[in-house]
């Protein structure tokens, strides 16, 4: 009884040691990597998403400042319009003094009318324009009811503003309803004053255009990048003018710093306990306007703080994983000395089980018998694998040789070609130009798509495929450059240009009837190259230009637009979401493709 407990004992004090050892073996190989890496992983995650959020955001504000001068300069070509056009200015004079309204002022008003109405149908935000010249008549002239009382408007208070504002243009916003059954929705206004040809100091009128601030809110909301992030429009009053979500915003814009055109900040601040990022951008070209974008901190650390979480599960399964196996092999490494030790106890037993038990060398004869057979087995294996790995580096040597010979035959059948069409004329004719440019197009095409070339490089390969593809068509469209010196030894990825030229060619000139003809536009501004490909083909459909967009932004391949969606994926891999294509087009206009390198 007593050597069964004391056997007992010792089984258990050996296992327990066994374990002990086996769980700091397995955990020290487990945990180590994951303490090492995890850390550090949530570090640089944390510091990615920031610095990503900080790029992402300044694109975003960038995007918006951009849209918000198309909008501005849209009414700036009207008021241009009305201004230095002398017969409408005349016309209005008259239909504003004039007690009685002729047929020839209602005529001419019709006129202007009709144009400030397709301003206003051409455009996705624009809900109306007024345009008021101080008079005694007290008119107002509005596109879609012509002159009317001003009485038929209660909001216009903006007329005796403009006298006391010191500004030549200003904007502002409220909610309004269109009318008493209505609900008051966010509307953004743009006044601007007009100035007496003959006396420019003397202000004569007042435009006022009225924007679907919801409209606008949309597209910002569409921009920003995350569910509960907040972009606004300010202006030098700390006013809000539009906001995408509802949010008090008042301790977000009480910084007084002065910040010059294109100022672009970047910070985090404290409000109610919670941490917030906060992004700011100066206008670049509207004085009075700052963009604002805030988001809560912890949205933007939420892939880190993910992470996180998963880091802790790794270390808690790490740890069960480790007694697990440490538990595991305690109890076969003990088998194994059990095994061994019951042979070293019993020799006799060795003998019947050498076969059996090889592996545990129950005699020297075994152990030198064992090593032997397993020196044969491993040199024998070794062999093979020499032999294999001979043959395939054999096969792999063949494959490039013949990988080789493709484009030295066709270089070489080329160059043939090449002299039989100038022994043919005598001397260098259309073909053997061609062919030499195809020639030349193939060895710049024959490498990685993702080699960095310079911007000249780029140039050469493109002017080679548009002389091709001119004699093609048979002079159908030309090409126009419009380059700035200065990018020529700009690096850019390799057939960068080309498919977007190609794309022109083939959805924009080929069912043309006219001459068709494609601009490229390289010019450097700031710290970017911006490039764009312009042409009067027959454009897209608003709903086309929709599907396009909504396939590029997706970076899955749109139709036949297989070019396009390559190099956008090309670009956004490259250089960064800011890199991506951007697409204006119109019916029977024409279309224009541009993006911007960093």
């Amino acid at each position: 009884m007593k050597n069964i407990y004391n056997r007992y004992k010792r089984y258990y004090s050996m296992q327990q040691r066994f374990f002990i050892k086996r769980f700091f073996q397995n955990a020290f190989l487990l945990l180590i990597p994951i303490l090492l890496i995890g850390p550090y992983s949530i570090y640089q995650i944390n510091k990615e998403s920031r610095n990503a959020l900080e790029k992402n955001s300044y694109s975003m504000l960038y995007q918006i400042d951009e849209t918000m001068k198309g909008l501005l300069e849209e009414m700036d070509n009207v008021y241009y319009y009305i201004r230095s056009n002398p017969s409408i200015t005349t016309s209005l004079k008259s239909a504003y003094n004039e007690p009685e309204l002729t047929l020839n002022n209602l005529r001419n008003i019709n006129n202007i009318c009709s144009l400030l109405r397709y301003y206003m149908y051409t455009s996705e935000y624009i809900e109306t324009i007024y345009v008021y010249y101080y008079n005694s008549n007290n008119r107002i002239l509005v596109p879609e009811k012509g002159m009317i009382s001003r009485d038929a408007y209660k909001d216009t208070d903006w007329i005796e503003e403009a006298k006391e504002v010191e500004n030549d243009i200003w904007l502002n916003a409220k909610m309004a309803a269109k009318d008493k059954y209505s609900i008051p929705v966010p509307i953004l206004y743009y006044f601007r004053k007009i100035y007496s040809t003959i006396d420019p100091s003397n202000m004569i009128g007042v435009i006022a255009v009225e924007y679907d601030g919801n409209a606008i809110n949309r597209y910002i909301n569409s921009l920003s990048l995350y569910p509960d992030q907040t972009i606004a429009v300010v202006n030098k009053g700390k006013q809000i003018l539009l906001q995408n979500n509802e949010m008090d915003f008042s301790s977000f814009l009480e910084d007084e710093k002065k910040g010059e055109p294109g100022d672009f900040d970047y910070y985090d601040m404290a409000m109610n306990e919670e941490k917030y990022t906060v992004s700011k951008l100066q206008s670049q070209y509207i004085q009075e306007l700052e963009y604002v974008s805030v988001v809560p901190t912890k949205n933007v650390l939420s892939s880190s703080n993910q992470f996180a979480r998963v880091f802790l599960m790794l270390t808690g399964g790490a740890i069960a994983v480790s007694v697990v196996l440490a538990a595991v092999r305690a109890k076969k490494d003990y088998k194994n000395l059990e095994s061994i030790l019951e042979l070293l106890s019993h020799p006799e037993k060795a003998l019947q089980r050498k076969t059996e038990h090889l592996q545990v060398f129950s005699d020297p004869y075994s152990y030198i018998t064992y090593n032997i057979i397993n020196l044969f087995i491993r040199q024998d294996y070794l062999n093979v694998q020499t032999s294999e790995q001979k043959y395939k580096l054999q096969a792999l040597e063949l494959s490039a040789l013949q990988q080789q010979i493709n484009p030295h035959f066709l270089h070489n059948t080329l160059n043939t070609i090449y002299w039989e069409a100038i022994g043919l004329t005598k001397g260098p004719n259309v073909c053997s130009e061609m062919l030499t440019k195809l020639a030349s197009i193939m060895r710049y095409s024959l490498g990685n798509p993702d080699e960095i070339v310079t911007m000249k490089d780029e140039l050469d390969y493109l002017k080679s495929y548009v002389y091709i593809q001119e004699k093609r068509y048979n002079y159908k469209f030309h090409m126009e450059y419009d380059i700035d010196e200065n990018v020529f030894s700009y690096p850019i990825r390799k057939m960068i240009l080309q498919p977007l030229v190609e794309n022109s060619i083939s959805h924009g000139i080929k069912s043309l009837k006219r001459e068709g003809v494609i601009r490229l536009k390289i010019h450097r501004k700031g710290k970017g190259v911006y490039v764009s490909i312009l042409d009067n083909g027959i454009g897209m459909s608003a709903e086309q230009i929709k599907e396009l967009k909504k396939s590029l932004e997706s970076r899955e391949e749109y139709g036949t637009h297989v070019g396009l969606a390559n190099v956008d994926r090309r670009l956004v891999l490259a250089y960064g979401k800011q890199a991506e294509l951007h697409i204006v087009s119109r019916i029977g206009q024409g279309t224009c493709v541009y993006f911007r390198i960093p």
